[in-house]
């Protein structure tokens, strides 16, 4: 007599032990890795304010991406693009007032790394601005290849190439000098409606 296994029991198991491997992976996922918090209330950075009449500039710029560009969003298995649809651009806006200045630099990009910002706001060091603000569209379908971490290669931005980080930078630069140069006379309306 011969005896034959189950195969549905066998499916069950595979099942079950890959669930239990799953809860591990969240458990030690969940852990808190970055340590506890200092004890006290938060610390409050530098602070700049200003008077007098507002002016604002902006400005548009295309972001180059080089011979042979990384497709960023989320992991695959081919990061090269096949080719560039529309152009990929990066807009700065610059507002001041008498004793303060900030631009609001945004690229078509995924997200924006530490090493980026600093990048872009030691590019403009010589305009005086009291904070420059880097942030990303957030699209998922963009450029990749500017973010020197290997997690963040790997899921997010794909194989990182210094000229790529570098054209960004100075991409997102040359949108806030031009911005900069731009200014003009502005006026702010904050205006708030209740539809029923």
């Amino acid at each position: 007599m011969v005896l034959k296994r189950n195969p549905a029991l066998r499916l069950l198991r595979g099942l079950l032990a890959a669930g239990l491997s799953l809860a591990i992976l969240l458990g030690i996922l969940s852990l808190p890795w970055r340590g506890a918090r200092p004890a006290g209330p938060p610390e409050i950075g530098p602070v700049a304010a200003g008077s007098g009449p507002l002016v604002a500039g902006v400005a548009q710029r295309v972001f180059e991406l080089g011979p042979e560009p990384i497709i960023g969003g989320f992991p695959r298995l081919r990061w090269r693009a096949d080719g560039v649809e529309d152009p990929v651009t990066v807009r700065a806006l610059v507002v001041s007032e008498q004793g303060c200045s900030v631009a609001l630099v945004s690229a078509e990009i995924l997200l924006v790394p530490d090493a980026l910002s600093r990048a872009v706001a030691g590019r403009v060091r010589e305009l005086g601005l009291d904070a420059v603000v880097v942030a990303a569209t957030h699209t998922h379908a963009g450029p990749g290849g500017y973010w020197d971490s290997l997690p963040g290669e790997l899921g997010a931005t794909g194989p990182y190439q210094q000229a790529t980080f570098d054209r960004l930078a100075d991409a997102m630069a040359d949108a806030i000098r031009a911005a900069m140069a731009a200014r003009q006379p502005a006026a702010l309306a904050v205006s708030r409606a209740r539809t029923t």
